[in-house]
Parts: structure tokens; sequence; C-alpha cells
């Protein structure tokens, strides 16, 4: 084969090649809504991974609220409880002593003018002698 011919064959094989890996190429290549679901998938991705992230936050920060209106509610009541059992503890020992006295000064009035008549009406007797030696006024009794 002469020379030219050769060259020909060679310039026309290197331009096929050319040809097929340029259109070979092309078909690797993504199609536009290829592109597009690639993209949407993407952005649904991140948009789910950022909602449950915002999620876990909220969550997160409603627990520790209410953790701390708890331990708030429990101090409260704690200082009321307190409070509401020292009043009321005033009030018993108040209550007491008030009952006390009223109780003592009429009981110990009514047994003192009790212990006074009964004296006198005892006491009226002819008594010659006694046996108690605290009694002075009275000859012991022998």
């Amino acid at each position: 084969m002469p020379k030219p011919v050769i060259a020909g064959l060679a310039v026309v094989m290197v331009a096929l090649v050319a040809l097929g890996g340029f259109f070979g190429g092309q078909n690797t290549r993504a199609s536009g809504t290829e592109v597009s679901s690639r993209v949407d998938r993407a952005v649904r991705s991140a948009v789910t991974r950022t909602t449950d992230a915002q999620k876990q936050i909220r969550r997160k920060a409603l627990r520790e609220a209410r953790a701390d209106q708890k331990r708030h509610d429990m101090a409260v009541m704690r200082r009321l409880r307190l409070k509401l059992t020292q009043a009321a503890e005033r009030k018993s020992v108040a209550s007491y002593a008030s009952g006390h006295s009223a109780g003592y000064s009429s009981g110990n009035a009514d047994g003192y003018s009790s212990g006074v008549d009964e004296g006198l009406v005892e006491g009226s007797d002819d008594l010659t002698c006694s046996d108690d030696p605290d009694v002075t006024w009275l000859p012991a009794c022998w």
C-alpha cells in the first residue's frame, strides 16, 4: 500500500476515534431531569435533617423548661408548707395556752370555793383535837 493511502486511512481512523469519543462522552452526561431530581433529593434530605435537628432542639428546650418549672414549683411548695406548718404550730400553742389558762382559772376558783365551803361546814364541828402535826391551834389527839 502506498504511503498516501496509509496516511489517509490513519487520518480517517483518528477522526473516527475522535468522533466515537465525543459521542460516547455525550452519553455519560446526566440529562436535565436527572440533574434536577438529584438536586431535589439533596434539598429534601437537607431540609429533613434540619427539621429533625430543630425538633430535637425544641424538645430539649421544653424538657429543660419543664424541669426548671418543676424545681421552682417544688421550692415554692416547700416554703409554703413550712410557713403553714409554723402558723399552725403557733395557733396550736396559743390555743393550748388559752385553754390551759382558762381551765386552771375556773378549776382553781371552783376548787377553792368548794374547799372553803366544805371546810367551813366540816370545820364547824366541835373539834377538840387533831392528828395533823401542821395543825397547831388544836391539841393533839392521844
